[in-house]
């Protein structure tokens, strides 16, 4: 974590002043910290370099942790499945197992093979439509940014899919953010590793409550983050109190006549986000105004099943055939 960051942040409770102390720095990056506030009598460690600032009355399940630590302690103590995912050509693997090789190359700290084994998986497991779209508003915020200095937070970052190009072509900090240390720890290995790490925060946060003082932020992203964040009204309230200038967010929206996966979309409470209507209105009520820009429409089907994992996906979304719209929500104060 950048040592700039301690003016900037707050408690995610109160919005209160933190009270630092620092046990281990290397440069400008704390490694090793606390960050008191006295009026909630809660503190937030820094570990490792990661800033650990979820509330700790937090109902939110770490779905990294359960999902991809889960996958690979299983395979630890299968060995023969383990060595089918390893030990086949690559080729003779379903893209869903292909993807599960490369989580077992990014345990072992192989990133570079890992990342080589996920791109084939990547062509495999989403049509050429669904990843056209998804670049196409990666190239719209890397040239809307270009030429910038101040910081940018990315928002519910994941897997570090836009965050890896934003380091890549623009000379920026990045605040590179998720509710899971895991990802988090995954992502500040794999960038150190590529030696795009040096100008990168790692912070980890429930979306819906930021630990920034308000405006502070100038510039967020997000790359089908705000998809997965239930409670999208406190969401976007929240997103309103700390971002001074504008927000960045890929995003799809499912179609209105689509019953299957409207009805899942609905189930997991995830619905108000991925219907076009729904989300503007959300964000012109929280006094945002909102466009959705670079917009086009591609082909989306449910990604395949693993052979060897007794039908695991990667993706639970969609559910059945569709089509989707693409773009970048720009929300401006």
């Amino acid at each position: 974590m950048q040592s700039y960051l301690m003016e900037l942040l707050a408690c995610p409770i109160c919005h209160g002043e933190l009270k630092w102390t620092i046990t281990e720095s290397r440069n400008e990056r704390i490694e090793s910290a606390s960050a008191h506030c006295d009026e909630c009598y809660v503190t937030y460690p820094v570990r490792e370099g990661i800033g650990l600032f979820v509330r700790p009355d937090s109902t939110v399940q770490d779905a990294w942790e359960q999902a991809e630590s889960g996958i690979v302690r299983y395979l630890k103590n299968q060995p023969a499945l383990m060595a089918q995912l390893l030990d086949r050509p690559l080729e003779m693997l379903n893209p869903a197992d292909q993807f599960f090789r490369a989580m077992l190359h990014e345990d072992a700290g192989h990133f570079a093979t890992a990342k080589l084994v996920e791109q084939v998986a990547m062509r495999g497991m989403y049509t050429p439509d669904f990843l056209r779209c998804s670049q196409c508003q990666y190239e719209y915020i890397l040239n809307a940014l270009a030429g910038g200095t101040e910081p940018i937070l990315d928002l519910a970052s994941g897997r570090g899919y836009l965050v890896e190009q934003m380091a890549k072509s623009l000379d920026r900090p990045l605040i590179v953010t998720d509710i899971s240390p895991r990802v988090l720890r995954r992502n500040q290995q794999c960038y150190e590793q590529a030696g795009l790490g040096h100008k990168m925060s790692f912070l980890a946060f429930d979306a819906r409550y930021i630990p920034f003082k308000n405006d502070t932020i100038p510039v967020m992203t997000s790359n089908v983050g705000l998809a997965n964040i239930e409670s999208p009204g406190d969401l976007v309230r929240e997103l309103h109190r700390v971002v001074s200038n504008h927000i960045y967010a890929v995003h799809h929206f499912y179609p209105t006549t689509d019953e299957a996966n409207q009805a899942a979309l609905t189930q997991l409470n995830l619905i108000e986000l991925m219907i076009r209507e729904s989300a503007l209105a959300l964000f012109e009520q929280a006094g945002w105004r909102i466009e959705f820009v670079n917009v086009c429409a591609g082909k989306a089907v449910p990604t395949p099943a693993s052979a060897i994992l007794d039908g695991a996906r990667i993706d639970g979304l969609p559910v059945a055939e569709t089509v989707l719209e693409w773009g970048v929500l720009v929300a401006r104060k």
